[in-house]
This record gives C-alpha cells, structure tokens and sequence, in this order.
C-alpha cells in the first residue's frame, strides 16, 4: 500500500460505484452509514472488505497456478488461519495478531504515503504489478512507482494477477528472480 488513507478512500467510493451500477440499494445505505474512512470502529473496515471481490476485474491464471490451487496449496481457510506451516497452537494466534494489527497498526499506517515519505530509495527497487489488481491499489503504486527514484527501478507486470502475482504467477516469479534478478545483484564486481 502506498497511501493506506487514500486506497481505502478510494475503495470506499468503488464500493459505493458498484452499488449504485448495480442497484444494490443495501450496500450502498451501509457504504454511506459508515461514511468515507478512516473509521473508528473496526469492524467497519470488516464489512467494508466483504465486497471487495467484486471490484477485481476477471483473470485467466496460467495452467500452473490452477493446478497447484486444485491442489489446495492456496487453501489456508479464513484468515489464512489453516495454513500448513501453522501448528495447532499457532492458529488461532494468526485471528489475535490480525486484530492487533487493525486496531494498533492500522491507524499507525494512516499517516503514510510513499508519494510524500518516500521519494527516493537507495537500492535496486523491483514491483511485481498485477493488472487486475484493485484499482484503487494499482493506481496509487504505479503512480509511486514513476515518481521514485532509485539507481535502478523494474516493473513486471502480469495482465492476469492480481492481488497475489507470486502465488498466481509463481513459475514466471521463480523464473525473474533466478535468472535476472538475483544473478544480476549477485554479480561478480
């Protein structure tokens, strides 16, 4: 996230878009009870993000991506609570520390905004770009990405990714980092 204030306030006005295109008259009276964020409670933020499946544009993953999701690789349950690498002790642990994420580090993010804060990196700076991303996301990180300055900056991007592109597009990301990326920063002087 680039600017978090400014992509939930533009997933806010998407969301409201949405409802009104499609004559969701339920969604739209909740989306404007709340109002624009940032939002005191919480669980505003919640039910906000129930709808944002239905802002990503359609993708067609690669063959790979499928097979592995056949698999259930990428079936980790709500929250990411079921994922394999957590033992039983730890995932109801995965719940606690969204919580204290959105209740202690979510406000702190309110006030960040790489196009203001982050100007200039000084190392190599990569963006794996999905294109169906969200676009009140994609908008704002592409915009960060061609105002920054860096020694070097490189865009990869994906026509069908989204959110996740080194999930959704694992092969062609190993491939990046192994043959370009890491030989290349690894390089002999």
């Amino acid at each position: 996230m680039v600017s978090q204030r400014e992509t939930d306030r533009r997933l806010y006005q998407d969301v409201l878009n949405l409802a009104a295109e499609t004559g969701d008259t339920e969604v739209a009276r909740t989306m404007s009870g709340f109002g624009e964020p940032p939002y005191a409670d919480l669980l505003a933020y919640g039910v906000v993000m129930q709808h944002y499946e239905r802002l990503y544009k359609p993708v067609s993953p690669p063959q790979s991506y499928l097979e592995r999701g056949a698999a259930h690789v990428w079936d980790t349950g709500p929250w990411g609570m079921l994922a394999s690498e957590y033992s039983l002790v730890e995932k109801p642990n995965v719940l606690r520390g969204l919580m204290d994420m959105f209740s202690v580090m979510y406000p702190q993010l309110q006030g960040i905004d790489f196009r203001r804060d982050v100007p200039r990196l000084e190392t190599e700076y990569v963006m794996f770009d999905g294109a169906a991303e969200l676009t009140a996301r994609r908008e704002l990180a592409l915009e960060w990405f061609a105002q920054l300055e860096a020694p070097r900056k490189r865009l990869y991007t994906f026509a069908d990714s989204s959110h996740a592109v080194a999930n959704e597009q694992f092969v062609a990301f190993r491939r990046i980092l192994l043959e370009t990326i890491v030989p290349e920063t690894y390089a002999a002087p």
